[in-house]
């Protein structure tokens, strides 16, 4: 896995309209958001990660983590994912 870049863009649209988690018709909506994710500058409060296997893009992840209020906070799911509810 590795950080994706500006260049990835058209490979992550391909892949997350592929996956099913938006409609064809969403494809420019998915460019302006990756645009956006790009311009902002990685790493900020979010991030995407991708997975290319021999070249050819094939996984993408989109994360922005949630800060929990340690009263909130999960005994049984600390150290193992996540601990938030």
């Amino acid at each position: 896995m590795r950080q994706a870049h500006s260049g990835d863009t058209d490979g992550i649209v391909r892949v997350v309209i592929e996956a099913g988690l938006f409609p064809e018709e969403a494809a420019d909506l998915v460019r302006d958001m990756m645009g956006s994710y790009f311009a902002e500058g990685q790493g900020t409060a979010h991030r995407c990660v991708m997975e290319d296997q021999e070249d050819d893009l094939v996984g993408a992840s989109y994360v922005r983590p949630v800060r929990c209020h340690p009263r909130l906070l999960r005994q049984d799911r600390l150290r193992r994912g996540s601990a938030c509810p």
